[in-house]
């Protein structure tokens, strides 16, 4: 008969194993879910002729802080906008008005792309509960209310545009 600890230690290792083949399958299911890139738009013959993703980002309100670019090609990281699952960042200090942000040793694609105009200069954007602050947008979202999906936000051409939506004003009361 095997002894007590033996006992113990051959039941934390089963329940090890199966928690992490529940964490392995759950992340295949989660791969398997995921959009596949044929739902980005196709790119157009001048669009594949630019190297790598040209980024603008319209609407910058002042020059207060930075602008910061975030460029994700995995919808798990952009549904959390996760900054070490970016395949791309980029920042720059703010000026108004519009902004131009190029990626060259981005290729392919689909990506999906967020900024926002960190004005307090504290890498985060600034939120009162669930609403940001500070200007915020991203591609597929036309509207300060959009939250869309990876495939909805993903884009492959060689260029993208952002406008920046800024609600403090909104909030007022």
């Amino acid at each position: 008969m095997p002894s007590t600890h033996k006992l113990i230690f051959d039941l934390g290792l089963t329940a090890a194993l199966l928690t992490a083949g529940g964490w392995l399958a759950s992340q295949a299911g989660a791969r398997a879910t995921e959009p596949a890139p044929a739902a980005a738009a196709p790119i157009e013959p001048a669009a594949a002729a630019v190297a790598g993703l040209e980024l603008t980002v319209a609407d910058v309100r002042s020059s207060e802080g930075r602008v910061i670019v975030l460029v994700f090609d995995q919808a798990v990281a952009y549904a959390q906008l996760d900054y070490d699952g970016a395949a791309a960042y980029a920042e720059q200090p703010a000026q108004p008005g519009q902004m131009r942000f190029v990626f060259e040793d981005l290729a392919g694609g689909p990506y999906a792309i967020f900024a926002f105009h960190d004005a307090n200069g504290d890498y985060d954007l600034e939120m009162d509960g669930p609403y940001p602050l500070e200007g915020y947008g991203g591609t597929g979202m036309a509207r300060w209310h959009d939250d869309p999906s990876f495939a909805q936000a993903a884009t492959a051409r060689g260029e993208a545009e952002i406008r920046l939506h800024y609600l403090e004003r909104r909030l007022e009361r």
